[in-house]
C-alpha cells in the first residue's frame, strides 16, 4: 500500500508505504500464541506449586505429631521443590516467548516505511502489488521505492542560454518548478 503520491509533502515519521509479508504476520501471530501458551502453563504450574506447598505443610504437621514417616515428609518436600522448579521454568519460557514476540513484532513494524525526515516525494517507484527486493539486494536508485527530498536546502541545476549568462549575478530571484511537482512553482534565489 502506497500512502503518498509524487509531490506529497510529508513530516518525519509519516507513513510512506506499507509492505505486505504474510509469513512475517503469521510469525507474529504464532509468537503471540506461544506467549499465551507459556502464560497458561505458568498459571497451571503455580496451581500445582500451591497444592504441593499445602501438602508439604500438612506433611510437616503430621510428621511433627509422629503420624507421618520421614520418607513421606521427604516425598512431600521433593514434590514441592519439583513444582517450584517447574514454575521457574514456565516463567523463563514466558520471558523467551516475550522476546520472540518482540522480534516478530519488530519485523512486522519494519514493513511500514516511514519518512526519516520532513520533505517532498520527488520520485515514486513504489506501486501497489509490486514485488520488491530487500534493500541489501537492491543497490540501484531506480529500484528504490521512492525518493524523499529536503526542500529547505535544495540545490537546483539549471541550463542557462549563453546570451543570458551576462545577466546572472548572486541574489537574482526566479521561480523553479520540479518535474516531480509540475504546476507548483516555488521562489528561488
Amino acid at each position: 500500500r502506497v500512502t503518498v503520491t509524487l509531490g506529497s509533502e510529508v513530516r518525519a515519521g509519516d507513513v510512506l508505504a506499507v509492505l505486505s509479508d504474510p509469513p512475517a504476520c503469521l510469525a507474529l501471530d504464532q509468537a503471540y500464541a506461544r506467549l499465551r501458551t507459556a502464560e497458561l502453563t505458568l498459571t497451571a504450574r503455580q496451581i500445582t506449586l500451591a497444592q504441593a506447598k499445602a501438602d508439604l505443610h500438612r506433611a510437616e504437621t503430621l510428621a511433627a505429631r509422629g503420624s507421618l514417616s520421614q520418607s513421606g515428609l521427604e516425598n512431600a518436600a521433593t514434590t514441592t521443590r519439583t513444582a517450584a522448579s517447574s514454575a521457574d521454568l514456565a516463567s523463563a519460557a514466558i520471558e523467551e516467548a516475550r522476546i520472540a514476540a518482540a522480534i516478530a513484532a519488530e519485523r512486522v513494524e519494519a514493513l511500514t516505511i516511514r519518512a526519516p525526515f520532513a520533505g517532498t516525494v520527488t520520485r515514486l517507484n513504489a506501486r501497489p502489488g509490486a514485488m520488491i527486493l530487500d534493500r541489501s539486494d537492491s543497490i540501484r536508485e531506480e529500484e528504490s521505492l521512492l525518493t524523499l527530498t529536503r526542500m529547505d536546502n535544495l540545490a537546483i541545476e539549471a541550463d542557462v542560454a549563453e546570451r543570458s549568462i551576462a545577466g546572472l549575478m548572486p541574489g537574482i530571484t526566479a521561480e523553479a518548478e520540479l518535474d516531480a511537482a509540475p504546476g507548483a512553482p516555488f521562489p528561488v534565489r
